[in-house]
């Protein structure tokens, strides 16, 4: 058993695992190693079970107080140390262009054809749309990742506000860094993957872009099924 404070290396057979099911893609060899470390033990003991999740709500509270104050400091920090030229915008956005592309920039309801790496203010990469990056970086090789640009149309919400804002200000061609803070990105929740507060930082390639048709005639919505529809308030 692991106290607070432990390190440990625990060693999986992979096939223990995932008994009657198929290998998650991109496993190799016959283990997983996990590599953990206890930071935190909130003991229960007799608390109640509401006195017990509010301590451990207090926790969660801290630790997202502290990446909250920390986070400019990472960000001024990750410019410094990888020496970048970056321009601010009124939203906090910062960016550098690599390469300049041609053409008109994006604006809402175009298409943008986009290829990325995204990696965190530490150095690691966490995925990419580039099988070569995926290798630099030592990803793990998704055989369900076809490793091509993503396509989304801008201003519909299908992507984080600094990458709708940041393709805005790039043309066709155009290559850029773009350093996200958590307030344009996830914030204070984050996802999944992603913890509160955390800056993003993306390697992004301009493909195409396809230009909204002004005159085309906007799409018919259908009616929204009644068990869809909000309830009524009475």
């Amino acid at each position: 058993m692991l106290n607070e404070g432990d390190s440990a290396v625990i060693k999986t057979d992979i096939d223990s695992l995932n008994k009657g099911q198929k290998r998650p893609p991109g496993t190799k060899g016959k283990y997983l190693i996990f590599v953990v470390k206890v930071e935190k033990v909130i003991a229960k003991g007799n608390l109640s079970q509401e006195v017990f999740m509010g301590r451990c709500n207090a926790y969660q509270h801290t630790l997202a107080e502290i990446a909250k104050k920390q986070e400019p400091i990472k960000i001024q920090k990750y410019i410094a140390d990888n020496n970048l030229k970056v321009t601010k915008t009124d939203s906090g956005l910062y960016y550098t262009i690599a390469t300049n592309g041609v053409g008109i920039k994006p604006v809402t309801g175009d298409t943008v054809v986009v290829n990325y790496t995204l990696r965190y203010t530490n150095g690691k990469a966490v995925e990419t749309s580039v099988k070569a990056d995926a290798i630099k970086y030592k990803l793990p090789i998704n055989p369900m990742n076809p490793y091509k640009p993503i396509r989304f149309a801008l201003g519909t919400k299908g992507m984080i506000q600094g990458w709708d804002q940041g393709l805005r200000l790039l043309n066709k061609g155009s290559k850029a860094l773009f350093i996200i803070p958590s307030s344009l990105a996830y914030g204070e929740q984050g996802n999944q993957q992603v913890q509160p507060f955390t800056t993003l930082v993306f390697d992004i390639e301009l493909v195409d872009i396809v230009h909204a048709d002004p005159n085309a005639p906007k799409p018919v919505v259908p009616p929204m099924p009644v068990q869809a529809q909000q309830p009524v308030r009475k």
